[in-house]
């Protein structure tokens, strides 16, 4: 059966505390600067909405083992309550609404700062295009953005480079092993037009004359990598996406002979100074993207 849990406020904890520890009430009333009558009178409240005795003769009020089993909760649902407290009346921490192009999502958001200087930030994550982030930076309504930057900036937007990041094609070693010198036998796989891999494969195919048997398409990087790792085709991924991957011998590098794949630009953008707290972000993302790169703070 669920007993309703009564009203209980810091200053009744605390009493609770403090009879439990062994104080007399007497002694309980100097710890919480109150008189005696007033212990008293709260006790008398409290053991009504409690439904047990906590004043009179110990023969008919609650015995000391009670509250001293309850003392260790008691103590916690103090700690909580000053937790939550500190937590209401604390200074509310900047927020900020950060956008980042579908084409990185699932794995850049993971690189943003949890905690910056003695405040917590909280972070909105908008997906969009390259295009809508770099408008809705324009427009104020997002502090920064991670885009591509062959999509084209307002005169207003600062832009700051952080990767130059090539694609490459890139299949399971136990898939390469299997595959013929047929580029056009292949089991390609190709991408949702909005991000563009999926035209840029097709487009190399037909500039080699080649009509490949498969052509999985997928809606996302992430998917597309999920694809290639299970050893179901062969995908043209950009590099950062697959450096992990390539480094542990699980993905490897497909030669292609004749085929020069375009080089993608990774770049915050965002509108007017930028605050430090995206140098921080910037620091961290290149540095996961190229070990090279200077490590953030």
């Amino acid at each position: 059966m669920n007993v309703p849990v009564p009203e209980i406020d810091a200053l009744d904890l605390r009493l609770l505390i403090s009879l439990a520890e062994g104080e007399t009430l007497a002694g309980a009333a100097r710890h919480l600067s109150l008189s005696p009558s007033a212990v008293s009178h709260r006790l008398t409240r409290l053991g009504q909405r409690l439904g047990i005795r906590l004043t009179g003769n110990s023969a008919t009020r609650a015995p000391k083992w009670v509250l001293q089993e309850a003392l260790p909760w008691l103590k916690a649902s103090l700690a909580n309550l000053e937790q939550a407290r500190q937590i209401l009346v604390a200074p509310r921490a900047e927020h900020h609404a950060v956008g980042i192009a579908r084409l990185f999502a699932g794995w850049a958001e993971t690189f943003l700062p949890r905690s910056y200087g003695p405040q917590h930030l909280g972070w909105t994550i908008q997906t969009g295009t390259s295009e809508e982030i770099v408008q809705d930076v324009a427009r104020g309504l997002l502090t920064a953005g991670l885009v591509r930057t062959d999509h084209g900036f307002g005169t207003n937007i600062s832009l700051r480079v952080l990767y130059q990041d090539p694609l490459l094609a890139v299949a399971r070693p136990d898939v390469i092993a299997r595959l013929t010198p047929s580029l056009e036998s292949w089991p390609w796989i190709g991408f949702s037009p909005n991000l563009g891999h999926g035209n840029a494969v097709r487009d190399v195919f037909a500039k080699l004359r080649l009509q490949p048997w498969h052509d999985i398409l997928v809606d996302s990087l992430e998917s597309a990598r999920a694809l290639i790792l299970a050893g179901r085709g062969i995908a043209v991924m950009p590099q950062s996406l697959v450096r992990p991957a390539l480094a542990s011998g699980s993905l490897a590098a497909v030669p292609t002979p004749g085929v020069v794949w375009p080089r993608r630009t990774v770049a915050m953008a965002f509108s007017g100074a930028p605050p430090e707290w995206v140098m921080l972000w910037g620091r961290r993302l290149a540095q996961q993207l190229d070990p090279a790169a200077p490590a953030a703070e």
